[in-house]
């Protein structure tokens, strides 16, 4: 949804507050999809260091930080500055997912995940591009929709790490009982075969 303010309205905040012209709009897309090259050809790096959960948080942060550093640049060409954040923000939560499903969901599922996820996220860009269009009409609405996304995006960013923690707190007495449970199996397995009958 944040993704949608975004890519909807950031043209119309920047003529609106800057009066910014064309060029510099075209500007700020060519410098968005360079910085999500490197980001893609260095992922196979990127996932064993860091994981989903670290890329997911990385991708939220940058997107906050961005939406955030919309309303206060003095001037359009700063702008430019916040751009490669957004590079950051898809290719790391592109990788995450990507790598998430392949993970979790069975080989003969993947369509079906993908499918799903694609209409959850379509169903949030339909969602946000609304929401987004009724914020963009009010006084400073521009300032308005990317400051709460700001405020959105990092209460989310706050929950998920929380998540993370409390999942990973009740994972390892999990795995720890199961690793007790697998050495008393192979500590109590018979030596020989029990027949009582010499070699």
């Amino acid at each position: 949804m944040g993704m949608q303010h975004v890519s909807q309205f950031l043209f119309l905040y920047m003529e609106e507050r800057f009066h910014s012209t064309d060029i510099l709009m075209g500007l700020s897309v060519t410098v968005t999809v360079i910085f999500e090259v490197p980001i893609f050809a260095f992922g196979e790096y990127l996932l064993p260091k860091l994981g989903p959960t670290g890329l997911i948080a990385i991708a939220m942060g940058s997107f906050a930080i961005r939406v955030f550093g919309y309303t206060i640049v003095p001037t359009a060409p700063w702008m430019l500055v916040l751009e490669p954040l957004h590079g950051v923000t898809y290719a790391c939560f592109t990788l995450a997912t990507v790598h998430y499903m392949n993970d979790h969901v069975p080989m003969h599922m993947i369509s079906t995940a993908q499918g799903f996820m694609s209409s959850v996220a379509g169903a949030g860009s339909a969602f946000g591009a609304i929401l987004g269009g009724w914020v963009m009409v009010q006084p400073s609405g521009g300032l308005l929709l990317f400051r709460s996304d700001t405020v959105i995006m990092f209460v989310v960013l706050f929950l998920f790490i929380l998540s993370q923690i409390k999942c990973k707190r009740t994972r390892a007495p999990l795995l720890e009982a199961g690793g007790s449970v697998r050495q008393s199996e192979l500590g109590t397995s018979p030596q020989g075969s029990g027949t009582g009958r010499d070699p």
